[in-house]
């Protein structure tokens, strides 16, 4: 379980998502779950889904040292990631091992 939100419920009420939609809401909050392609489209585009996503963001963060920026925040023009930037020639195979496998050791078929 990734998150437990107990006014879950109220929530998607509060913002009429449709009840269909609940029990895959409640997987994509609770335990990470990647959800349909409908309920995708719906959470990036429809305004009641977005408000709803936001809430649930918003309570979330609740209580933690960090918050989600809000949707309209940019990253400094100054900002800088790393300390000088990463080109394909400056990675070593190691590097993109890492990259491309989340650090586990690849597998032979």
């Amino acid at each position: 379980m990734i998150a437990q939100l107990l006014n879950l419920n109220a929530i998607l009420k509060r913002h009429e998502i449709h009840r269909k939609f609940w029990p895959e809401i409640r997987a994509l909050v609770e335990d990470g779950q990647r959800p349909s392609r409908e309920l995708r489209t719906r959470l990036n585009h429809v305004s009641n889904y977005k408000a709803a996503v936001a809430e649930i963001i918003h309570e979330l963060s609740k209580g933690l040292d960090h918050q989600f920026p809000p949707p309209e925040y940019r990253t400094p023009a100054n900002y800088q990631l790393y300390e000088e930037p990463l080109t394909p020639e400056s990675l070593t195979p190691e590097d993109v091992v890492l990259a491309t496998s989340a650090g586990a050791p690849s597998v032979a078929r």
